[in-house]
């Protein structure tokens, strides 16, 4: 696993501008609602690869106490300078348990932020990781790019964007034996006129199999609730067992 997200940091929610945060937030307050995690109750959740806090803050809305954690610091500082009331952004590692044991009832991790751990090794490690922050009972909800995505949409292939001053250009390299997706992208920044900075930022993922994930939530008594695939992405919700 690697720290990404340094000098992209700045443009990150320029560039996600298109991002449907609020529906996905929706979508994860009434399925954790269902499992009993409920915001009246003063639950706290743990955010996984919080990013920028964009889906925090829905969270935090609904009356949600949120911790969110990411490996990049420029990301945390992002995330940290939107004063959100009910949040607490810190720089750290989802692999390594963060919060007193048994003391959250849900931990969440959307926008691909797992695909970012690239062994299973790595799974494991946040498997276990949640499940030791979890009381018995709580609720683990996070989304992954499918292998198919990675394969049938990125593999090979170059976009560009531009916002504002800002611009990418956006490199793709699939590798389909270890199921690993190499992101290079190129930033520029325009100063004035034709001239520009730039720069370029190296992100790598992976993807898992639902029997890689399956396997190493078992371990640590993590029980699935809920699968299903939805374009590009599937969605786990996992149950920590009495």
């Amino acid at each position: 696993m690697m720290a990404a997200y340094k000098r992209f940091a700045r443009m990150y929610d320029a560039f996600m501008r298109d991002i449907p945060y609020g529906r996905w937030a929706e979508y994860v307050i009434d399925r954790l609602r269902r499992y009993g995690v409920r915001a009246e109750d003063d639950c706290v959740l743990l955010e996984l690869g919080c990013g920028t806090g964009s889906m925090s803050r829905y969270f935090c809305m609904e009356g949600y106490k949120v911790v969110g954690i990411d490996l990049s610091e420029s990301m945390v500082k992002e995330a940290a300078g939107k004063f959100i009331p009910g949040f607490e952004a810190y720089r750290a590692d989802m692999r390594i348990p963060f919060m007193c044991g048994g003391s959250c009832d849900g931990v969440v991790s959307f926008c691909d932020s797992m695909n970012y751990l690239t062994s299973v090794s790595d799974l494991r490690l946040t498997m276990r990781a949640a499940a030791m922050q979890l009381k018995t009972g709580g609720i683990f909800m996070f989304d992954m790019k499918t292998d198919s995505f990675y394969k049938n949409e990125l593999g090979g292939n170059v976009f560009a964007d531009r916002a504002g001053r800002d611009s990418y250009i956006w490199e793709n390299h699939y590798d389909a034996d270890r199921h690993i997706n190499i992101y290079d992208i190129t930033f520029y920044h325009r100063i004035f006129g034709g001239i520009c900075t730039s720069f370029t930022e190296r992100h790598v993922q992976r993807a898992f199999s639902k029997t890689q994930v399956l396997k190493s939530a078992g371990e640590y008594g993590l029980s699935l609730k809920e699968y299903r695939v939805r374009g590009e992405r599937a969605y786990y919700i996992f149950k920590k067992s009495d």
